[in-house]
């Protein structure tokens, strides 16, 4: 909008964003940098995994770090109870760079069409970390 209006570069006109928060899959939100506005909290690596996955393996709601293991990798996130996925299934988001979800999958595994690596599934071990 400040461009259409005619507001970049003018004495007095600071970027005055949307929304503060940052977009998951890997920019911020409206191209500002919201890390510099007051009250900014910038999001954490996590693993979503269900109510009865959780009971099995002893794990609470932000107890800590887990590990995800898998035969490529592993990373240490911390783990959120949820009903958004199955038992026996963990999300995690790929934007942060302190727990790349991606060092779990196989990037050799490609779409025999596209060509494309399989980055959206991999198998993993859910861990507890003393």
């Amino acid at each position: 909008l400040a461009l259409l209006a005619g507001q970049v570069g003018r004495p007095g006109t600071d970027v005055h964003p949307l929304r503060g928060q940052n977009n998951l899959q890997g920019a911020c939100d409206s191209g500002c940098l919201p890390d510099v506005l007051p009250g900014y909290r910038a999001g954490k690596a996590f693993v979503e995994i269900s109510h009865v996955t959780a009971a099995h393996y002893g794990i609470a709601d932000g107890q800590g770090l887990v590990r995800l293991r898998s035969r490529r990798g592993a990373i240490d996130v911390m783990p959120r109870i949820s009903e958004r996925v199955a038992d026996g299934v963990v999300f995690v988001p790929f934007h942060f760079a302190e727990a790349a979800a991606n060092i779990l999958t196989n990037a050799e595994a490609l779409d025999p069409e596209a060509k494309i690596p399989e980055y959206k599934v991999s198998t993993v071990r859910l861990e507890r970390k003393e």
